[in-house]
């Protein structure tokens, strides 16, 4: 009906205009002020607008759902939003009811599984020593990260796997998990002050060596 129109075109025009485009180009002089609100109140607020995109979307006694131009541009507009807010505060996830868009929470399901298959392959390095890290992480994912199959995957067939994947020689892991996975080195600064210290000792043992009297 027409109040229901309505109230669906107050309910787009105000993730638009009054979040979206306020994130984008904050009024001047409220921009601090105006970023930090909806940093605070994200989450509520992306579970306020997906509960409007679900109404928007929610099909009819017939199954079919109304006004599918709305439904349509409801979508554009709430993924935009989630976009901006997102970029508020990167590091922590927006957690938005359980909602999310399917290819982006898939992306992430991906990125955590390859995280914790290159931990796994850490741990059970040692059994398989003189193996890239890299052919490891290859093998929990051919064996569905089962450390057994997967170590005897790589004496099975490691050698062969890497004569047609060379680069799993020099691959890194993810950057986020360098400091956990590979050992710390010495920097050159130790090396040199190492060599210093030995060096002086040296020094004073000779001079000491030079200055005792010989005896009567």
């Amino acid at each position: 009906g027409i109040n229901a129109e309505y109230g669906d075109n107050i309910r787009l025009q105000t993730i638009r205009w009054a979040m979206v485009e306020q994130l984008r180009k904050p009024s001047p002089g409220f921009e601090d002020v105006i970023r930090t609100h909806f940093r605070i109140n994200r989450n509520l607020v992306m579970k306020q607008v997906n509960t409007w995109l679900s109404e928007a979307t929610t099909p009819n006694s017939s199954g079919v759902v109304s006004n599918s131009d709305h439904q349509a541009k409801m979508k554009k507009v709430v993924a935009e939003l989630r976009k901006e807010l997102i970029a508020l505060d990167p590091s922590e996830p927006l957690d938005d009811g359980g909602i999310e868009d399917e290819k982006a929470k898939e992306e992430r399901e991906k990125e955590q599984k390859e995280l914790d298959r290159w931990i796994q392959a850490k741990a059970i390095s040692e059994v398989v020593a003189g193996y890239p890290l890299a052919l490891v992480v290859k093998a929990l994912e051919a064996n569905e990260d089962k450390p057994a199959d997967a170590i005897n995957w790589v004496f099975d067939k490691g050698e062969a796997f890497l004569l047609v994947h060379p680069d799993l020689f020099t691959a890194k892991p993810p950057e986020k998990l360098l400091p956990l996975l590979e050992p710390e080195k010495s920097t050159p600064s130790d090396s040199s002050s190492t060599s210093s210290t030995s060096s002086t000792i040296t020094t004073t043992t000779s001079s000491t060596s030079t200055l005792t009297p010989e005896g009567n």
